[in-house]
């Protein structure tokens, strides 16, 4: 590992002080990215979803149907938020 500072300029108006990691003698925040970061398949299945329903329609709360059909219940409000 390189004792290199990023010194990129940070929001703040600051100098990073990460340590320059990649080629470009910058850090991972700063760094350009070659591939732009791919989104992962949800958790929140179709399946899932359906699941939830059911269970909620029959009278559990959301947390507990989240939670029986495998996913957090964090996940479903982040679902429900988009």
């Amino acid at each position: 590992m390189t004792d290199e500072k990023c010194g990129a300029e940070t929001n703040d108006g600051g100098v990073c002080d990460f340590a320059g990691t990649y080629p470009d003698g910058k850090c991972g925040h700063h760094t350009e990215h070659d591939q732009p970061y791919e989104e992962r398949d949800s958790k929140l299945t179709k399946e899932r979803q359906e699941k939830i329903a059911s269970a909620i329609e029959k009278g559990k709360s959301l947390n507990s149907a989240a939670r029986m059909a495998g996913v957090t219940p964090q996940t479903v409000y982040n679902w429900l938020d988009k």
